[in-house]
C-alpha cells in the first residue's frame, strides 16, 4: 500500500495547484456597501475610551484628594459596575459563538452497502471519505480530504483506484451570499455589540460617579452644617454659664439667666437635627462604598467633609469646548452611532438577498493506485432566481425606518446633550456669583454680631439681640456652605455631562 499512497500525495500535490488556480481565477462579486463590512478601524475607536481633552477654562477635578480616592474605589467594587463588566464579557463571548459559525471541522464517512445488483445477484461496496472542511466570512466553502471507494459502487458514485482519492471541493457564492451573509452580518454585529457593551459601560459609570459624587458633596455639606450648629451651640452654652454666675452675683437680672437658657436649647435642638441629617447623608452615601468583597464598606471620616473646592467660574470658550467634548464622547452618541452599524449590516444583508443565487463549484482530485484514473474534476454553476423578494423588500424598509428614527433620536439627543452642559456651566457660574455675594453677607453678619456682643458686655445692648445676631451670622455661614455644595454638585455634573467625570 505504500506506493499507492505515495501516488495519493502526488495527486494532492497537483489538486493544490488547481486550486491556487481556481481561486485566483475566479470572479470577483462586487464589493458590498460600507455598511455591510465596515474596516476594523470603523470600530475600534468606538470602543476604546476617549481621552479627555484639555477644556481651558473648566475647573479640574483634582482639588479633593478623598473624594477622588472614593469614587476609585466606586468605579471598582460598586456592584453596577460590576455588572457592566459582566455585561462586557458576555458581549465578548457573543462574538466568540458568532466567529465559531467559521470553524473549520472534520467529517468522516463510513458506508458498507449489500444490494440486489439485478436478478437476483447480491452485490456489495463500501465508501470510506475523510474531509476537512471550512467556511469563510465571504461565503466562499472549501474542503480538503480523502474518499476510498471499493466494490460496486452504485451511481452517482464511483470505485476510486486501490490508493484512493484526495480532493479539493470548493463552493463560491457570486452574487447572494458573497462578502454579505447571515453569518458575516451575525458576526460583524456582535463585533459592534461589543462597542455597545462598552459604550453601556461608560454611560453606567457617568451615571454611578455623578450619583456618587452627588451623594458625597451632600454629605460634606450635612457633616459642616452640623459642625456650624456646634459653635453656635458651644458659644451659646459658655455664654449662659458666664451669665448664671453674673445672676447669682447680682449683675444681671433672673431674666437673662432664662434668656440663655432657652437659647441653649433651642439651638441644642437644632444641633440634634442636624446631627440625624448627617447621619440621612452617610446612610446614602454608604450605599456606593464597596469593598473587594461585595459588602457594603465604612462611609468616609467625616474629616474628610472639611476639603472643598476652589470656587471659579467657566468660560465662553470653555462652555464651547465642553460643549464639542461632550457631542463626541456622551455615551448616548456613541451609542447610536453603534446602532446606526448594525442596521446598516441588516440592510446591506437584505439588499443582498435580493439578488439571485450564482454559485460556482469545482472540485478537482487525484484518483491513485491500481485502477485509478489520475486527475479528477467536477465544476458547475448553479443559479436560483427569485420571483418575488418580498421579505427582503421588507427587511430593507424596516432598516431605512430604523434609520430615520435613529436620526430623529440624534437630533433629540444633540440638543438634550447641548442644554446640559449649558445648564451645567451656568448653574456652576451662578453658584460663583452666589458665593460672592453670600460671603461678602456673612462678613456683615460677622461685623454686626462682634458689635452687638460688644454693646452687651458694656451694658448696651440686650442678650435678645445678642442671640439674633448670632443666629443671623449661622444662617450667612449655613448659606455659604449650601451654596459650596451647590458649585460642586454643578462642577461634577458639568464634568459628567461633558463625559470628563
Amino acid at each position: 500500500m505504500t506506493q499507492p499512497f505515495l501516488d495519493a500525495l502526488k495527486g494532492f500535490a497537483g489538486v493544490a495547484l488547481i486550486m491556487l488556480a481556481t481561486i485566483s481565477s475566479a470572479p470577483v462579486a462586487a464589493q458590498p456597501t460600507q455598511h455591510a463590512q465596515p474596516p476594523p478601524s470603523d470600530v475600534v475607536p468606538l470602543l476604546s475610551t476617549a481621552s479627555a481633552p484639555d477644556t481651558t477654562g473648566v475647573p479640574v477635578n483634582t482639588a479633593v484628594p478623598a473624594l477622588s480616592t472614593f469614587l476609585q474605589r466606586v468605579e471598582q467594587f460598586h456592584p453596577k459596575m460590576l455588572a457592566a463588566r459582566i455585561d462586557r464579557d458576555i458581549a465578548r463571548a457573543a462574538l466568540t459563538e458568532k466567529r465559531g459559525a467559521f470553524d473549520p471541522q472534520l467529517e468522516v464517512y463510513d458506508d458498507y452497502m449489500r444490494y440486489n445488483g439485478g436478478s437476483g445477484k447480491a452485490k456489495q461496496a463500501t465508501d470510506n471519505t475523510v474531509a476537512v472542511g471550512w467556511l469563510t466570512p465571504d461565503g466562499l466553502k472549501m474542503a480538503v480530504g480523502y474518499d476510498y471507494d471499493r466494490g460496486a459502487v452504485k451511481s452517482p458514485l464511483s470505485p476510486t483506484g486501490t490508493g484512493g482519492e484526495v480532493f479539493f471541493d470548493l463552493k463560491l457564492p457570486l452574487l447572494r451570499g458573497f462578502g454579505i451573509n447571515p453569518k458575516r452580518a451575525a458576526e460583524r454585529q456582535a463585533i459592534v455589540k461589543t462597542g455597545t457593551a462598552e459604550v453601556y459601560f461608560g454611560l453606567t459609570r457617568l451615571q454611578v460617579l455623578l450619583a456618587a459624587s452627588t451623594a458625597w458633596w451632600e454629605w460634606s455639606a450635612a457633616e459642616r452644617r452640623l459642625q456650624v450648629q456646634r459653635d453656635v451651640l458651644d458659644v451659646a452654652a459658655k455664654r449662659a454659664a458666664l451669665i448664671r454666675k453674673r445672676v447669682e452675683a447680682g449683675d444681671l437680672a433672673p431674666f437673662d439667666g432664662v434668656e440663655a437658657d432657652a437659647e441653649v436649647e433651642r439651638r441644642r435642638e437644632v444641633a440634634t437635627k442636624a446631627e440625624r441629617d448627617v447621619q440621612k447623608a452617610a446612610f446614602k452615601l454608604s450605599l456606593y462604598a464597596w469593598d473587594a468583597d461585595r459588602q457594603p464598606g465604612p462611609p468616609p471620616p467625616s474629616s474628610a467633609a472639611i476639603e472643598r473646592l476652589s470656587l471659579s467660574s467657566v468660560t465662553d470658550e470653555a462652555l464651547g469646548k465642553a460643549t464639542l467634548d461632550a457631542l463626541e464622547t456622551r455615551p448616548e452618541l456613541r451609542s447610536l452611532r453603534l446602532e446606526r452599524q448594525i442596521v446598516g449590516i441588516d440592510l446591506d444583508l437584505a439588499r443582498n438577498d435580493k439578488k439571485p443565487r450564482v454559485d460556482f463549484f469545482v472540485q478537482p482530485g487525484y484518483d491513485a493506485g491500481n485502477g485509478g484514473v489520475g486527475m479528477t474534476i467536477k465544476t458547475g454553476l448553479s443559479v436560483t432566481i427569485p420571483l418575488r423578494t418580498r421579505e427582503a423588500d421588507g427587511r430593507i424598509e424596516a432598516a431605512q425606518l430604523r434609520l430615520s428614527r435613529l436620526d430623529v433620536q440624534q437630533s433629540n439627543d444633540v440638543q438634550t446633550i447641548v442644554i446640559e452642559v449649558r445648564d451645567a456651566v451656568n448653574a456652576v457660574n451662578n453658584a460663583v456669583e452666589r458665593h460672592e455675594i453670600a460671603s461678602k453677607a456673612l462678613a456683615l453678619a460677622e461685623k454686626l454680631e462682634q458689635g452687638e456682643r460688644l454693646r452687651f458686655e458694656l451694658g448696651d445692648g440686650t442678650l435678645f439681640l445678642v442671640n439674633q445676631r448670632e443666629r443671623a451670622t449661622a444662617e450667612a455661614r449655613l448659606k455659604v456652605v449650601d451654596i459650596e455644595a451647590d458649585y460642586a454638585a454643578a462642577l461634577y455634573t458639568l464634568w459628567a455631562v461633558s463625559a470628563r467625570l
